[in-house]
Order: structure tokens, then sequence, then C-alpha cells
């Protein structure tokens, strides 16, 4: 099976974005046979998006455990993603169930 790996570097002091980003990403409608993995990479010293992350059964939650950045944060994801197709996700973003032109 195909597998698409989202790519999302967070921040916890914006947990609902982030729980909305993942919701908006469980509506996603796929193509036959496709798998998504949403990878949260969470920056900053004080983690605390685990336990959002795991209400979603497609989501790998890893922390930097210190302040990196963005971009940093986000090639750390990069480098845990599995998927045959990447796309990044703004932990504040939100995507329509037809977002994802695979």
């Amino acid at each position: 099976m195909p597998l698409l790996s989202v790519l999302t570097a967070a921040i916890g002091r914006r947990a609902e974005y982030t729980k909305q980003a993942g919701e908006s990403l469980a509506n996603q409608r796929l193509p036959p046979g496709w798998e998504i993995e949403w990878v949260v990479q969470e920056d900053g010293p004080d983690p605390c998006l685990s336990e959002i992350c795991a209400g979603f059964t497609f989501a790998r939650h890893r922390a930097n455990n210190a302040q990196f950045g963005i971009p940093t944060t986000r090639n750390l994801a990069l480098a845990r993603a599995r998927g045959i197709l990447v796309h990044a996700l703004d932990c504040d973003d939100l995507m329509l169930p037809s977002g994802i032109p695979v």
C-alpha cells in the first residue's frame, strides 16, 4: 500500500491548533489502498503534545526536548518519514477533505 507522510513541526503552545490539524488529516479522502502517517515533531524544551497525537492512530510523535526552530524541527520529522510521498502541514493549518492531491 502506498504511504503518504505528512510532516508537522509543532509547538506546544499551539496544542489546540495541532489537534485541529490532526482532525483535518483524519478526514482526508485518499485513493483506494493509500494510507497516511502523520509525523509530528514537537519543538521546545517542554513537550506536551504526545497525548493529543495519541488520539490519532496514524500519528507518530517525537519531542526535541529543546528549542531548535521550525526549519530544523521539520527536517527532523522528514528523517522519520516512511512514505513514498511527503507533504508538510504547519501545526496551525487545516486541510480540506480533498486537500492532498495524490
